[in-house]
């Protein structure tokens, strides 16, 4: 029984899982500067506490497909300007900034959706040696231009992953990949969820109800005597 149960557990969490995707976590980088590679896309946060640590300066190197390029979207930014800060850059080296980003909200950037030139962007994060609570959430996603046989085209021309299409976050830039699916995300996931609670139901509670059902019976039978 144990085991069904587990079984179960895991589907139920890889039915959550289709919609998330991977997180980079800045603070992780601070020992030396990390190159990740991302095929489709990536979440981007300051740290894994809401209060990274003292005098950090760290340095996070994505990596898009050598023919594509990267759109940055910012859905979440809170820290004080005094003690954090988190800093774009357009490529390897940093030499194209961006934009630096801190304040009490993202939408006091000069611009919430930024792309690179190349297949890389650089991202910094520099804090003081005061405490302070720092929350980023930063969508990184790869795409294309021209061509789009076997991707999800993005109204401002993009191509992106086809399986970023519909899950909740903006990958295009300007939303077209969520604009007309919000619903069908929704009802996608209430089926797989209920698939996976039915399939518990048939695999652990249908056999238990039969058995009680079954001893009812008997009981029944034998009180007769």
């Amino acid at each position: 029984m144990g085991t069904v149960t587990l079984q179960c557990v895991i589907l139920i969490l890889s039915a959550v899982q289709v919609f998330s995707i991977q997180t980079l976590y800045m603070d992780d980088a601070c020992v030396s500067s990390t190159v990740t590679y991302i095929d489709t896309a990536a979440k981007i946060k300051a740290s894994r506490y809401r209060t990274p640590r003292n005098n950090l300066n760290c340095s996070l190197v994505v990596r898009a497909r050598p023919m594509d390029q990267l759109v940055a979207v910012v859905r979440d930014m809170s820290s004080s300007c005094k003690y954090t800060m988190v800093t774009a850059y357009d490529g390897e080296n940093r030499n194209r900034k961006i934009q630096d980003m801190c304040g009490s909200s993202e939408y006091s950037l000069p611009r919430r959706s930024f792309t690179s030139s190349q297949n890389a962007m650089v991202f910094t994060l520099s804090t003081s040696s005061v405490s302070t609570s720092c929350t980023y959430d930063i969508i990184v996603t790869s795409y294309s231009t021209g061509s789009c046989s076997f991707g999800f085209e993005c109204n401002n021309g993009r191509c992106i992953d086809s399986s970023l299409s519909c899950n909740g976050y903006n990958n295009c830039g300007d939303n077209s990949d969520e604009t007309l699916c919000s619903n069908a995300v929704v009802l996608g996931a209430g089926i797989i969820v209920a698939i996976v609670l039915g399939g518990c139901f048939v695999v652990i509670c249908l056999p238990i109800i039969i058995v009680v059902s079954i001893l009812r019976r008997r009981r029944a039978y034998y009180a007769r005597f």
